[in-house]
């Protein structure tokens, strides 16, 4: 249950982010495309992981302080609030 409310302010986030942006689901889970550019998450046992590329990362690495990251994603535990701007901006870089 936690999972589902977290992929649904997710969705929503990117959704009201990017206007016309497309989405679909490929390899069991959301892929939000725009102009060659993707993001896209999944439900993992503790968390959301959003895959937003290592060039996202990096720009955002101050901000992601106090969060895990790996190589392409962004590890969003379900114990914590959604930081919901944080999420509004990456998105935003990533696909406009």
């Amino acid at each position: 249950i936690e999972a589902r409310s977290h992929l649904r302010n997710i969705a929503t986030i990117i959704r009201n982010s990017v206007p016309d942006v497309n989405e679909h689901i490929s390899w069991s889970m959301p892929i939000y495309e725009k102009a060659g550019k993707s993001v896209s998450f999944s439900a993992c046992k503790n968390h959301i992981s959003l895959y937003v590329g290592i060039e996202a990362i990096e720009k955002f690495a101050p901000e992601l302080n106090g969060f895990s990251t790996k190589k392409n994603a962004i590890y969003l535990p379900y114990n914590k609030i959604l930081p919901s701007k944080l999420i509004e901006d990456i998105v935003k870089w990533c696909l406009t």
